[in-house]
Protein backbone atom coordinates (compact mmCIF):
# COMPACT_ATOMS: atom_id res chain seq x y z
CA UNK A 1 0.00 0.00 0.00
CA UNK A 2 1.34 3.38 -1.04
CA UNK A 3 1.13 6.19 1.30
CA UNK A 4 -0.41 9.58 -0.65
CA UNK A 5 1.98 12.12 0.92
CA UNK A 6 0.59 15.22 -0.27
CA UNK A 7 -3.10 13.97 0.53
CA UNK A 8 -2.46 12.89 4.04
CA UNK A 9 -0.54 16.62 4.97
CA UNK A 10 -3.86 18.56 3.11
CA UNK A 11 -6.10 16.04 6.30
CA UNK A 12 -3.80 16.88 8.67
CA UNK A 13 -3.09 20.46 7.98
CA UNK A 14 -7.41 20.73 7.45
CA UNK A 15 -7.94 18.84 10.74
CA UNK A 16 -5.60 21.16 12.77
CA UNK A 17 -7.59 24.26 11.15
CA UNK A 18 -10.65 22.77 12.03
CA UNK A 19 -9.61 21.62 15.86
CA UNK A 20 -8.51 25.77 16.33
CA UNK A 21 -11.28 26.83 14.85
CA UNK A 22 -13.67 24.90 17.00
CA UNK A 23 -11.21 25.39 20.23
CA UNK A 24 -11.16 29.20 19.25
CA UNK A 25 -15.26 29.10 18.78
CA UNK A 26 -16.29 26.60 21.15
CA UNK A 27 -19.81 27.33 23.19
CA UNK A 28 -18.52 27.01 27.43
CA UNK A 29 -21.40 26.51 29.58
CA UNK A 30 -22.52 29.04 31.52
CA UNK A 31 -24.91 30.21 34.49
CA UNK A 32 -27.03 32.85 35.27
CA UNK A 33 -27.83 33.58 38.51
CA UNK A 34 -29.12 35.85 41.31
CA UNK A 35 -26.40 38.10 42.91
CA UNK A 36 -27.58 38.05 46.49
CA UNK A 37 -24.48 38.97 48.11
CA UNK A 38 -21.98 36.65 45.67
CA UNK A 39 -18.44 38.07 45.94
CA UNK A 40 -17.91 40.07 42.62
CA UNK A 41 -15.22 42.65 42.45
CA UNK A 42 -15.75 44.82 39.23
CA UNK A 43 -12.59 44.92 36.55
CA UNK A 44 -10.88 48.03 35.79
CA UNK A 45 -13.88 49.76 33.04
CA UNK A 46 -11.94 51.99 30.64
CA UNK A 47 -13.65 53.58 27.17
CA UNK A 48 -13.01 51.03 24.38
CA UNK A 49 -10.75 52.84 21.77
CA UNK A 50 -10.95 50.76 18.71
CA UNK A 51 -8.41 51.45 15.87
CA UNK A 52 -8.28 50.42 12.05
CA UNK A 53 -5.45 50.35 10.81
CA UNK A 54 -3.39 48.07 7.85
CA UNK A 55 0.36 48.22 7.03
CA UNK A 56 0.02 49.41 3.76
CA UNK A 57 -1.85 52.97 4.86
CA UNK A 58 0.43 55.74 5.11
CA UNK A 59 -0.64 57.36 7.50
CA UNK A 60 -1.82 55.10 9.60
CA UNK A 61 1.21 55.25 12.12
CA UNK A 62 -0.05 58.79 13.06
CA UNK A 63 -3.29 57.41 14.39
CA UNK A 64 -0.70 54.66 16.21
CA UNK A 65 0.91 57.77 17.63
CA UNK A 66 -1.73 59.74 18.60
CA UNK A 67 -2.88 56.13 20.90
CA UNK A 68 0.46 56.61 22.35
CA UNK A 69 0.08 60.24 23.39
CA UNK A 70 -3.36 59.52 24.72
CA UNK A 71 -1.90 56.76 27.02
CA UNK A 72 0.69 59.33 28.51
CA UNK A 73 -1.89 61.65 28.66
CA UNK A 74 -4.86 59.76 30.08
CA UNK A 75 -3.29 56.29 31.44
CA UNK A 76 -0.48 57.12 33.75
CA UNK A 77 -2.13 56.31 37.17
CA UNK A 78 -5.76 54.94 36.16
CA UNK A 79 -7.01 52.86 32.64
CA UNK A 80 -9.19 55.37 31.39
CA UNK A 81 -9.36 54.05 28.01
CA UNK A 82 -7.86 51.01 26.35
CA UNK A 83 -6.86 50.97 22.15
CA UNK A 84 -7.48 47.76 20.44
CA UNK A 85 -5.70 47.48 16.98
CA UNK A 86 -8.08 45.89 14.29
CA UNK A 87 -5.21 45.05 11.44
CA UNK A 88 -6.98 44.74 7.58
CA UNK A 89 -5.28 43.03 4.66
CA UNK A 90 -1.46 42.69 6.23
CA UNK A 91 0.79 40.87 8.10
CA UNK A 92 -0.79 41.40 11.60
CA UNK A 93 -4.51 41.13 10.19
CA UNK A 94 -7.37 38.11 11.33
CA UNK A 95 -10.64 37.04 9.45
CA UNK A 96 -12.11 38.65 12.94
CA UNK A 97 -9.94 41.83 12.64
CA UNK A 98 -10.98 42.37 9.34
CA UNK A 99 -14.61 41.58 10.18
CA UNK A 100 -14.40 44.05 12.77
CA UNK A 101 -14.31 46.76 10.09
CA UNK A 102 -16.90 45.49 7.88
CA UNK A 103 -19.03 45.40 11.25
CA UNK A 104 -18.66 49.58 11.87
CA UNK A 105 -18.73 49.93 7.84
CA UNK A 106 -15.59 51.06 7.83
CA UNK A 107 -14.03 51.97 4.47
CA UNK A 108 -11.35 54.32 5.06
CA UNK A 109 -7.92 54.61 6.97
CA UNK A 110 -7.18 54.98 9.64
CA UNK A 111 -10.22 55.53 11.70
CA UNK A 112 -11.08 55.25 15.23
CA UNK A 113 -13.91 54.43 17.23
CA UNK A 114 -14.44 55.73 20.79
CA UNK A 115 -17.28 54.04 22.85
CA UNK A 116 -18.35 52.12 19.81
CA UNK A 117 -20.46 55.37 18.19
CA UNK A 118 -17.93 58.16 17.75
CA UNK A 119 -15.78 57.48 14.40
CA UNK A 120 -12.93 60.16 13.55
CA UNK A 121 -11.63 59.55 9.67
CA UNK A 122 -8.20 60.07 9.40
CA UNK A 123 -5.63 61.94 10.97
CA UNK A 124 -7.49 64.75 13.39
CA UNK A 125 -5.96 68.09 12.77
CA UNK A 126 -6.99 71.70 13.36
CA UNK A 127 -6.53 72.65 9.65
CA UNK A 128 -2.50 73.40 9.23
CA UNK A 129 -1.44 70.90 12.07
CA UNK A 130 -2.18 66.96 13.64
CA UNK A 131 -4.11 67.42 16.63
CA UNK A 132 -4.13 64.39 19.32
CA UNK A 133 -6.06 66.84 21.53
CA UNK A 134 -9.23 65.66 19.77
CA UNK A 135 -8.27 61.69 20.46
CA UNK A 136 -8.09 62.49 24.53
CA UNK A 137 -11.25 65.07 24.09
CA UNK A 138 -13.64 61.87 22.58
CA UNK A 139 -12.28 59.73 24.78
CA UNK A 140 -12.76 62.23 28.12
CA UNK A 141 -16.08 62.61 26.39
CA UNK A 142 -16.80 59.01 26.13
CA UNK A 143 -16.20 58.76 29.44
CA UNK A 144 -18.40 61.43 31.05
CA UNK A 145 -21.37 60.35 29.16
CA UNK A 146 -21.21 56.35 29.57
CA UNK A 147 -24.72 54.52 30.29
CA UNK A 148 -22.93 51.37 31.42
CA UNK A 149 -25.81 48.72 32.12
CA UNK A 150 -23.92 46.06 34.10
CA UNK A 151 -20.56 45.83 35.44
CA UNK A 152 -17.71 43.19 34.78
CA UNK A 153 -15.46 40.83 37.20
CA UNK A 154 -12.85 39.80 34.80
CA UNK A 155 -10.23 37.45 35.58
CA UNK A 156 -7.53 35.12 33.28
CA UNK A 157 -5.06 32.24 33.07
CA UNK A 158 -2.45 32.71 30.65
CA UNK A 159 -0.78 29.23 30.99
CA UNK A 160 -4.20 27.78 30.70
CA UNK A 161 -5.37 30.11 27.61
CA UNK A 162 -8.71 31.12 29.36
CA UNK A 163 -10.49 33.63 31.18
CA UNK A 164 -13.28 33.53 33.70
CA UNK A 165 -16.26 36.70 33.20
CA UNK A 166 -19.07 37.67 35.79
CA UNK A 167 -21.38 39.92 34.31
CA UNK A 168 -23.92 42.03 36.79
CA UNK A 169 -26.77 43.95 35.44
CA UNK A 170 -26.91 47.18 37.27
CA UNK A 171 -30.64 47.11 35.63
CA UNK A 172 -32.85 45.28 33.24
CA UNK A 173 -31.92 44.71 29.49
CA UNK A 174 -35.00 44.35 28.50
CA UNK A 175 -35.74 44.42 24.66
CA UNK A 176 -32.27 46.02 23.93
CA UNK A 177 -29.87 43.84 21.69
CA UNK A 178 -27.09 43.53 24.06
CA UNK A 179 -24.12 41.25 22.76
CA UNK A 180 -20.96 40.39 24.81
CA UNK A 181 -17.61 41.04 23.01
CA UNK A 182 -13.93 39.86 23.85
CA UNK A 183 -10.54 41.12 22.50
CA UNK A 184 -7.37 39.15 22.96
CA UNK A 185 -4.31 41.61 22.40
CA UNK A 186 -0.95 41.85 22.34
CA UNK A 187 1.04 44.87 22.89
CA UNK A 188 4.35 46.01 21.37
CA UNK A 189 4.89 43.79 18.29
CA UNK A 190 7.76 43.94 16.36
CA UNK A 191 7.15 43.24 13.00
CA UNK A 192 8.26 45.77 9.89
CA UNK A 193 5.30 47.20 8.34
CA UNK A 194 5.49 48.49 4.60
CA UNK A 195 4.43 51.69 6.07
CA UNK A 196 7.59 52.27 8.13
CA UNK A 197 5.76 51.30 11.70
CA UNK A 198 7.79 48.79 13.49
CA UNK A 199 6.48 49.15 17.01
CA UNK A 200 2.45 47.74 16.53
CA UNK A 201 0.34 48.62 20.03
CA UNK A 202 -2.16 46.52 21.38
CA UNK A 203 -2.65 44.46 18.39
CA UNK A 204 -6.17 42.08 18.18
CA UNK A 205 -4.86 38.44 18.10
CA UNK A 206 -8.40 36.97 18.69
CA UNK A 207 -12.04 37.31 19.09
CA UNK A 208 -13.20 34.52 21.18
CA UNK A 209 -16.94 35.15 20.33
CA UNK A 210 -16.37 36.49 16.98
CA UNK A 211 -16.82 40.33 15.80
CA UNK A 212 -20.27 40.94 17.13
CA UNK A 213 -19.99 39.07 20.03
CA UNK A 214 -22.17 36.84 21.78
CA UNK A 215 -25.93 37.50 22.84
CA UNK A 216 -26.70 38.09 26.64
CA UNK A 217 -30.32 38.94 28.18
CA UNK A 218 -30.26 39.52 32.33
CA UNK A 219 -32.62 41.38 35.03
CA UNK A 220 -31.17 44.07 37.52
CA UNK A 221 -28.92 42.32 39.96
CA UNK A 222 -28.51 39.03 37.90
CA UNK A 223 -24.84 37.83 37.16
CA UNK A 224 -24.08 35.94 34.19
CA UNK A 225 -20.80 33.85 34.30
CA UNK A 226 -19.02 32.12 32.12
CA UNK A 227 -14.96 29.95 31.81
CA UNK A 228 -13.75 30.41 28.60
CA UNK A 229 -10.84 29.65 26.23
CA UNK A 230 -9.06 31.49 24.34
CA UNK A 231 -6.02 30.92 21.30
CA UNK A 232 -2.58 32.95 21.62
CA UNK A 233 0.66 31.66 20.14
CA UNK A 234 3.22 34.10 21.60
CA UNK A 235 4.03 33.25 25.04
CA UNK A 236 5.25 36.70 26.12
CA UNK A 237 2.20 36.93 28.72
CA UNK A 238 3.42 40.18 30.49
CA UNK A 239 2.18 41.90 26.74
CA UNK A 240 -0.81 40.60 26.74
CA UNK A 241 -4.47 40.73 28.01
CA UNK A 242 -8.29 40.22 28.08
CA UNK A 243 -10.77 42.97 27.10
CA UNK A 244 -14.96 42.38 27.30
CA UNK A 245 -17.33 44.73 26.41
CA UNK A 246 -21.20 44.68 26.19
CA UNK A 247 -22.42 46.28 23.14
CA UNK A 248 -25.87 47.13 21.40
CA UNK A 249 -26.31 45.96 18.62
CA UNK A 250 -28.44 48.62 17.39
CA UNK A 251 -26.91 51.85 18.30
CA UNK A 252 -23.10 49.80 18.69
CA UNK A 253 -22.96 52.02 21.94
CA UNK A 254 -20.80 50.57 24.37
CA UNK A 255 -22.34 49.95 27.65
CA UNK A 256 -19.99 47.97 29.94
CA UNK A 257 -16.00 47.38 29.69
CA UNK A 258 -13.62 45.48 31.66
CA UNK A 259 -9.77 44.61 31.09
CA UNK A 260 -7.52 42.14 32.44
CA UNK A 261 -3.58 42.79 32.24
CA UNK A 262 -1.93 39.40 33.07
CA UNK A 263 1.53 41.61 34.06
CA UNK A 264 0.52 43.82 37.49
CA UNK A 265 3.51 45.04 37.27
CA UNK A 266 3.89 48.83 36.35
CA UNK A 267 5.82 48.69 33.05
CA UNK A 268 9.25 50.37 32.94
CA UNK A 269 9.32 53.38 30.49
CA UNK A 270 12.28 53.83 28.20
CA UNK A 271 13.24 57.13 26.20
CA UNK A 272 15.18 59.13 24.62
CA UNK A 273 16.65 62.12 26.50
CA UNK A 274 13.37 63.66 27.97
CA UNK A 275 10.29 61.70 28.77
CA UNK A 276 7.47 63.39 26.62
CA UNK A 277 6.58 62.98 22.98
CA UNK A 278 7.42 66.01 20.28
CA UNK A 279 10.24 67.52 18.77
CA UNK A 280 13.57 67.45 20.42
CA UNK A 281 16.15 69.93 19.09
CA UNK A 282 19.86 68.68 18.07
CA UNK A 283 22.52 70.44 16.18
CA UNK A 284 23.75 69.52 12.70
CA UNK A 285 27.62 67.69 13.56
CA UNK A 286 28.07 65.55 16.42
CA UNK A 287 25.62 65.50 19.30
CA UNK A 288 24.55 63.43 22.15
CA UNK A 289 21.37 60.86 22.32
CA UNK A 290 20.87 59.77 25.47
CA UNK A 291 18.60 56.44 26.32
CA UNK A 292 17.18 56.62 29.68
CA UNK A 293 14.70 54.32 31.62
CA UNK A 294 12.20 54.99 34.55
CA UNK A 295 11.59 52.32 37.03
CA UNK A 296 13.00 49.06 36.00
CA UNK A 297 13.16 46.09 38.02
CA UNK A 298 15.45 43.18 37.02
CA UNK A 299 16.72 44.53 33.91
CA UNK A 300 19.26 42.03 32.57
CA UNK A 301 20.14 42.39 28.88
CA UNK A 302 18.71 45.46 26.84
CA UNK A 303 18.88 45.60 22.84
CA UNK A 304 18.23 48.39 21.17
CA UNK A 305 18.45 48.65 17.02
CA UNK A 306 17.80 52.00 15.07
CA UNK A 307 16.70 52.37 11.71
CA UNK A 308 19.27 53.14 9.44
CA UNK A 309 18.78 56.50 8.30
CA UNK A 310 22.33 57.92 6.35
CA UNK A 311 21.10 60.62 4.80
CA UNK A 312 20.22 62.62 7.93
CA UNK A 313 22.86 61.28 10.43
CA UNK A 314 25.66 58.64 11.62
CA UNK A 315 26.36 56.89 14.93
CA UNK A 316 29.72 57.25 15.58
CA UNK A 317 30.33 56.01 18.61
CA UNK A 318 27.95 54.35 22.13
CA UNK A 319 29.24 54.27 25.50
CA UNK A 320 28.39 54.04 29.02
CA UNK A 321 27.72 57.02 31.57
CA UNK A 322 29.26 56.75 34.18
CA UNK A 323 26.33 55.69 36.50
CA UNK A 324 26.56 51.81 35.41
CA UNK A 325 30.19 51.42 33.65
CA UNK A 326 31.13 49.15 36.95
CA UNK A 327 27.86 47.45 36.61
CA UNK A 328 27.66 46.46 32.94
CA UNK A 329 29.25 46.16 29.59
CA UNK A 330 28.71 47.85 26.08
CA UNK A 331 28.44 45.89 22.55
CA UNK A 332 28.16 48.79 19.46
CA UNK A 333 27.78 47.44 15.84
CA UNK A 334 27.54 50.30 14.33
CA UNK A 335 26.54 48.65 10.89
CA UNK A 336 23.88 47.52 11.76
CA UNK A 337 22.53 50.41 14.30
CA UNK A 338 22.28 47.99 17.36
CA UNK A 339 23.57 48.57 20.76
CA UNK A 340 23.62 45.37 23.60
CA UNK A 341 23.47 46.71 27.16
CA UNK A 342 24.16 43.34 29.82
CA UNK A 343 24.48 43.95 33.42
CA UNK A 344 26.55 41.76 35.88
CA UNK A 345 23.94 42.55 38.38
CA UNK A 346 20.36 42.82 37.31
CA UNK A 347 19.35 46.80 37.33
CA UNK A 348 16.78 48.19 39.33
CA UNK A 349 15.22 51.59 39.18
CA UNK A 350 16.11 54.68 37.21
CA UNK A 351 19.06 56.39 35.06
CA UNK A 352 20.69 56.59 32.12
CA UNK A 353 21.53 53.28 30.13
CA UNK A 354 23.81 54.53 27.66
CA UNK A 355 24.98 57.77 25.42
CA UNK A 356 25.18 57.64 21.35
CA UNK A 357 27.73 60.13 19.79
CA UNK A 358 25.45 60.77 16.44
CA UNK A 359 26.65 63.29 13.67
CA UNK A 360 23.53 65.04 12.40
CA UNK A 361 23.76 66.22 8.66
CA UNK A 362 20.27 67.71 7.79
CA UNK A 363 17.53 68.21 9.10
CA UNK A 364 14.04 66.58 6.48
CA UNK A 365 12.50 69.79 6.26
CA UNK A 366 9.33 67.91 7.14
CA UNK A 367 8.73 67.94 10.68
CA UNK A 368 11.96 66.12 12.48
CA UNK A 369 14.45 63.69 11.41
CA UNK A 370 12.70 60.20 12.21
CA UNK A 371 15.14 58.37 15.05
CA UNK A 372 13.12 55.47 15.23
CA UNK A 373 13.75 52.22 16.89
CA UNK A 374 13.23 48.99 14.73
CA UNK A 375 13.92 46.10 17.38
CA UNK A 376 13.67 46.05 20.77
CA UNK A 377 14.02 43.96 23.90
CA UNK A 378 14.35 43.96 27.74
CA UNK A 379 15.03 41.24 29.49
CA UNK A 380 15.50 39.46 32.88
CA UNK A 381 18.24 36.62 34.31
CA UNK A 382 15.50 34.41 33.44
CA UNK A 383 15.88 35.76 29.79
CA UNK A 384 11.96 36.85 30.26
CA UNK A 385 10.87 40.27 29.08
CA UNK A 386 10.39 42.98 31.58
CA UNK A 387 7.28 44.41 30.85
CA UNK A 388 8.25 47.70 28.88
CA UNK A 389 6.08 50.97 27.69
CA UNK A 390 8.39 53.31 24.87
CA UNK A 391 8.48 56.86 23.63
CA UNK A 392 9.92 56.29 19.95
CA UNK A 393 10.96 59.37 17.97
CA UNK A 394 8.62 58.16 14.86
CA UNK A 395 6.11 59.98 12.85
CA UNK A 396 4.93 62.77 15.24
CA UNK A 397 8.18 62.68 17.82
CA UNK A 398 11.74 63.50 16.18
CA UNK A 399 14.44 65.40 15.96
CA UNK A 400 14.66 68.69 14.75
CA UNK A 401 17.88 69.55 13.09
CA UNK A 402 18.75 73.11 13.44
CA UNK A 403 22.48 74.78 12.03
CA UNK A 404 25.32 74.26 13.85
CA UNK A 405 26.82 78.11 13.74
CA UNK A 406 30.53 76.32 14.63
CA UNK A 407 29.97 74.43 11.31
CA UNK A 408 31.49 77.56 9.03
CA UNK A 409 32.66 75.53 6.37
CA UNK A 410 29.52 73.91 6.31
CA UNK A 411 30.69 70.50 5.69
CA UNK A 412 28.33 68.84 8.41
CA UNK A 413 31.08 68.60 10.86
CA UNK A 414 33.14 71.19 13.35
CA UNK A 415 36.79 70.38 13.29
CA UNK A 416 40.26 71.85 12.60
CA UNK A 417 39.02 72.36 8.75
CA UNK A 418 36.47 75.01 10.40
CA UNK A 419 39.30 76.54 12.65
CA UNK A 420 41.68 76.86 9.76
CA UNK A 421 38.42 78.52 7.48
CA UNK A 422 38.21 80.98 10.29
CA UNK A 423 41.99 81.64 10.48
CA UNK A 424 41.55 83.20 7.10
CA UNK A 425 39.67 85.93 8.27
CA UNK A 426 41.83 86.35 11.22
CA UNK A 427 42.74 90.05 11.91
CA UNK A 428 40.33 91.78 10.16
CA UNK A 429 37.66 94.34 10.82
CA UNK A 430 34.32 94.44 10.35
CA UNK A 431 33.72 95.73 6.93
CA UNK A 432 37.20 95.05 5.62
CA UNK A 433 37.51 92.40 2.91
CA UNK A 434 37.57 88.72 3.95
CA UNK A 435 36.12 89.42 7.30
CA UNK A 436 33.72 86.85 8.14
CA UNK A 437 30.73 87.60 10.29
CA UNK A 438 30.30 84.23 11.62
CA UNK A 439 33.09 83.79 12.81
CA UNK A 440 32.47 86.87 15.34
CA UNK A 441 31.53 84.96 18.41
CA UNK A 442 31.99 88.10 20.66
CA UNK A 443 30.66 90.35 18.20
CA UNK A 444 33.35 93.14 18.71
CA UNK A 445 33.77 93.82 15.27
CA UNK A 446 36.97 91.84 14.78
CA UNK A 447 38.28 88.26 14.47
CA UNK A 448 40.63 87.47 17.06
CA UNK A 449 42.13 84.64 19.42
CA UNK A 450 39.32 85.48 21.38
CA UNK A 451 36.85 84.30 18.60
CA UNK A 452 39.02 81.05 17.78
CA UNK A 453 39.14 80.16 21.44
CA UNK A 454 35.84 80.81 20.96
CA UNK A 455 35.61 77.99 18.73
CA UNK A 456 38.12 75.49 19.88
CA UNK A 457 36.17 75.05 23.28
CA UNK A 458 32.42 74.84 21.44
CA UNK A 459 30.02 72.14 22.04
CA UNK A 460 31.54 69.74 19.66
CA UNK A 461 34.96 69.53 21.00
CA UNK A 462 34.27 68.74 24.41
CA UNK A 463 31.51 65.91 23.51
CA UNK A 464 33.84 64.25 21.11
CA UNK A 465 36.40 64.11 24.18
CA UNK A 466 33.81 62.44 26.51
CA UNK A 467 33.52 59.49 23.87
CA UNK A 468 37.61 59.42 23.11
Amino acid sequence: MRLNFKKLFTVSFSGVFIFLFLFSHYQAPYKVYAANGTDFTPSPSPVIVERFTGGWCGACPFASAGMDYCDLVLNQTDDVFVPLSYHYRDSLASADTEKRCEYYSVNSFPSVVVGGIDLIVGVPNDGQYIDFDQYVEAILEADNARRDIADIQLTADFDAHSFNLKIKARQDFGKRNINMIAAIYQDWVITEQKNGEYLNRHVVRNMPYGVSGKPVRLKADQIYEEDRKFVLTTKAAVQCGVVVFLQDQETKEIVGSALYKFSNENPALFYWNVPQMGLQQKHTSLDTMTYKVNNTRNLKRLVVRLWAANDYYTIEAAKLPDSIKNNATIEFHQRKGEIVVTFDKPFTGSGDLFDLLVNFKKDTGEGGVVFKIVQFSASDPDNNIVPFELIDLSFFSGIQVIPNIYDLDNNGSVDDSDVIFLGKSFGTLRGDKGFLKQGDFNDDRRIDLLDINHLMMNEDWRIRQLFD
